[in-house]
């Protein structure tokens, strides 16, 4: 996903911790009511579960503040999307070196909007758009949703087997792809990505003119896979990011399901069912340029397979994936052409993208 991941592999520099306003003066009170005011305050500590935690997690956005948003520009503090990367990046910040690292001090945050929601109310930069928080965060995950994603399907040197991945705490197996960072070019963000994901860096195998593509036509994001063959099945696959992969494991093609087959895999190949049968066609074409034989393709096939599932590009709300929905006619992947006619595709523009 490119989701500013370099973010999430170096902490900001711990200099860079934000400073605590001084407290105002308290004035002196008689001994017997200090005594009664810390009996009270004490009493109130131990009913709220300890306040202890409560000054940690005001401590925790200070320094979050400090690092992510005190230096951004004012026009940046009110645009959405470039207020929320920043929001992002503060929030993988806090769940993997604030959270993780405070021993059940600081809580852990669900989701991004948990964590922005937290963001608005505790932090002085943010309290004045605190109204219209709600917005922004709609607005970002509309922005995100049109982001083209790059990735790379990375087959074995036998082509008979392809590279997947499954979501940190995830059980779907997808591909390794993510968004592309602005100004990155569309290759350099798929190998990036794969690197980021499964630690295997494929750039010597990808090809330009070998990928699989399409868009969505209810959101106008565009995705494309590139087709790597030739990696070794001995390599120590391992993410480079945190939190992002699950497990990471080779797949015999010949077992991949070409159909929406509920019963016999569930939602395992959830994601990829798309894309499969397309690229059966592109290993049945390199394994003949190879003089390999053929391969035998396990279990039924039919001509369903186009109502199948994918998180990715269904809709969210029911998790359904329509192909009503993809602009199939740039759909193929060169020069594996299948029908002359698909060629004449008007690619979205690279313009959404950070």
């Amino acid at each position: 996903m490119a989701k500013g991941k370099t973010g999430k592999n170096a902490p900001p520099s711990k200099g860079e911790a934000s400073s605590v306003s001084p407290s105002a003066p308290v004035p002196s009170v008689p001994s017997s009511a200090a005594s009664s005011s810390s009996s009270n305050k004490n009493n109130s500590m131990n009913n709220k579960g300890g306040s202890g935690k409560e000054r940690r997690l005001v401590e925790a956005f200070e320094d979050l503040e400090a690092r992510f948003l005190l230096n951004l520009p004012k026009e940046e503090l009110e645009t959405s999307h470039r207020l929320f990367f920043q929001i992002e990046q503060a929030y993988w910040f806090y769940e993997d070196f604030l959270a993780d690292e405070s021993n059940g001090a600081l809580p852990h945050f669900k989701s991004l909007e948990g964590f922005a929601e937290q963001m608005f109310k505790r932090c002085k930069l943010l309290r004045k758009h605190k109204a219209k928080a709600a917005k922004l965060a709609s607005e970002f995950r509309a922005y995100m949703s049109r982001i083209p994603v790059f990735g790379v399907i990375i087959l074995n040197e036998k082509l008979d087997k392809v590279l997947m991945c499954t979501p940190y705490k995830g059980k779907s197996w997808t591909w390794p792809k993510g968004k592309i960072n602005q100004g990155e070019d569309e290759m350099v963000c798929a190998v990036r990505e794969v690197y980021e994901e499964v630690g295997y860096n494929c750039g010597h195998l990808v090809k330009k003119d070998l990928y699989i593509e399409w868009t969505d036509r209810k959101t106008g994001k565009r995705t494309r896979l590139y087709v790597a063959p030739g990696a070794p099945e001995t390599f120590a696959f391992k993410p480079r990011v945190r939190k992002e992969i699950g497990d990471i494991k080779w797949h015999p093609i010949k077992v991949l399901p070409t159909t929406n087959a509920p019963q016999k895999h569930g939602r395992k190949y959830y994601g990829v069912l798309p894309v499969i049968r397309k690229l059966i066609e592109i290993v049945a074409q390199l394994r003949a340029e190879a003089g390999l034989v053929a391969m035998e393709k396990e279990g039924e096939e039919d001509d369903d397979y186009e109502e199948g599932l994918s998180k990715e590009n269904g809709d969210a709300a029911n998790g359904s994936f329509s192909f009503a929905n993809v602009d199939r006619s740039v759909w193929f992947p060169a020069p594996f052409r299948v029908n002359p006619a698909h060629i004449a595709a008007a690619m979205m523009p690279r313009t959404i993208n950070r």
